[in-house]
């Protein structure tokens, strides 16, 4: 089996695992995905597009290239507090595999990259997985879903002694993956596909606090989209990262951070490849944006992934009026580094691309003369934005 392929199986079936309403425990990887397509099958207008391929995408690898996945059993699946699920490899390595971003947890998102200190909830468990004790860590460089990643892990390591464990996720389920491999009580191998990284104040506290964070880090494996966007986001555990080719992600960069966007229609990995212009300006922006004050960076972290939050139907969890202000301490540097930096010029022809993919042709060109109109007063209110937010990094 190939491991990264395994992986990124494992953390596509995350996202369709929900739809089993926890009615598949102790079947195999293949029997799953058959309730999951007779369940598509019997109520075909529930499932999204995204959804009928990340499908398609599961079946094709499990009959294919990586049949022998389809062995694999899956033991539990958790979607409170944590969105999780156990998977037993044919060779009885013990996958915990996390699901990426849910729809109220965009603001989570925020507040990692936000570099706050939170006060989180820990647990330790006996071997039939109940809650032994319990501690509040105040000062935490992590949000309450990182936190609730390693609860879950540590479940894992009291339920299985002795088994190899391997912690993996897809987005910010590789984020948590990652958290959860620095803080657990045993040595975990880690992998995290399309994974965002820490805030500068959180990876500064794993670097003091964990004894052996550096042989830790030899366990952490990064893989990526080619035109991902999503992982170049705060600081990477490790630098190295492996990129596979995702063609649909040339006119579409939206379909660049599906999980199941480094497949063939056989279901085999694509080939590897170098990263592309999306996720090398991406990296710009996080860099200048992790290098900002804590006041100036938790604004923009935390208005971003407000916004997303409310576009996803999320409650609000953050104020209106600090969403808006990040937002547009956010919109200066942004507008300026797309419009006049190497990797951000280019970024604009798949982001045009994607545009125009995403609306039709005659709302495409619509939108793109208006574009033209508005570029001035767009790029004034950038100026402004930037200027402010300046100020506010001098006095921060």
């Amino acid at each position: 089996m190939n491991r990264l392929a395994v992986e990124a199986l494992y953390d596509t079936f995350s996202y369709l695992m929900g739809r089993l309403d926890g009615g598949a425990r102790g079947v195999d990887l293949a029997d799953a995905v058959r309730m999951l397509k007779r369940a598509r099958q019997f109520r075909p207008k529930s499932w999204s597009a995204m959804e009928s391929k990340m499908l398609d995408a599961l079946s094709a690898a499990l009959e294919g290239p990586e049949r022998e996945a389809a062995a694999s059993i899956l033991e539990e699946v958790v979607l409170e507090p944590v969105y999780a699920c156990t998977i037993l490899a044919p060779d009885g390595t013990v996958h915990l595999v996390y699901q990426g971003t849910r729809n109220n947890e965009w603001l989570d998102n925020g507040v990692a990259l936000s570099g706050l200190p939170q006060a989180n909830v820990y647990h330790t468990y006996d071997g039939q997985g109940a809650v032994v004790s319990t501690v509040t860590r105040s000062g935490d460089y992590a949000s309450k879903q990182q936190a609730e990643a390693l609860n879950y892990l540590e479940r894992a390591v009291a339920l299985h002694p002795g088994a190899t464990l391997v912690a993996s996720g897809h987005s910010k389920g590789g984020n948590k993956a990652f958290f959860a491999a620095f803080r657990a009580s045993k040595p975990v191998t880690a992998l995290g596909y399309d994974a965002q990284g820490f805030s500068p104040e959180a990876l500064a506290q794993l670097r003091r606090e964990v004894p052996d964070f550096q042989e830790r880090l030899k366990r952490i494996t990064r893989f990526a989209s080619e035109n991902d966007f999503v992982n170049p986001l705060g600081l990477p555990p490790v630098e190295k990262q492996t990129f596979f080719a995702a063609p649909a992600s040339q006119d579409n960069l939206i379909a660049a951070h599906f999980p199941d966007s480094v497949f063939t229609p056989t279901g085999a990995l694509e080939h590897r490849t170098r990263q592309g212009p999306p996720g090398a300006f991406s990296a710009r922006v996080s860099a200048w944006l992790m290098g900002r004050t804590l006041r100036l960076r938790a604004l923009i972290t935390q208005g971003t992934m407000e916004l997303a939050q409310r576009l996803a139907g999320g409650s609000r969890g953050y104020p209106t009026g600090r969403m808006a202000l990040g937002l547009f301490l956010a919109l200066g540097p942004l507008v300026l580094m797309l419009l006049f930096t190497r990797s951000g010029i280019r970024a604009l022809p798949p982001a045009v691309r994607t545009l125009r993919h995403v609306l039709s042709k005659p709302a495409g060109i619509g939108v793109l003369l208006l574009g033209v109109v508005l570029l001035a007063p767009v790029l004034l209110l950038a100026v402004l934005s930037a200027l402010i937010g300046e100020i506010l990094q001098l006095f921060g």
